[in-house]
């Protein structure tokens, strides 16, 4: 079982000191001090990205490419669709495969 005293802090990163204390019917009393170092947990799990739209999309020449968008979410930063890179483009006046990363 965790004391209150450390499931208190458990959430937060640092140093902390929980002291445990006590007193007998005749008034002697005693303590004993433990250094508790909490840590943030590594992030070792990739973020995901979801597209909006599907993974192949087919036009003919002079057709306008439209960006179907994408999210993107972790589970230690959440939403951080607003950090997602695109590069490549795509030119609809020629034939061709074009990829978007």
């Amino acid at each position: 079982m965790i004391p209150s005293a450390l499931k208190e802090i458990i959430d937060s990163s640092g140093t902390f000191v929980v002291t445990y204390a006590v007193s007998d019917t005749a008034d002697n009393s005693t303590s004993v001090e433990i250094s508790v170092f909490v840590s943030a947990l590594a992030d070792t799990t990739n973020p995901v990205i979801t597209l909006t739209g599907s993974f192949t999309i087919n036009l003919k020449v002079g057709d306008t490419f439209t960006d179907p968008g994408s999210t993107a979410s972790d589970n230690v930063d959440g939403n951080i669709t607003s950090s997602i890179s695109i590069s490549g483009s795509v030119d609809t006046s020629s034939a061709g495969t074009y990829n978007i990363v």
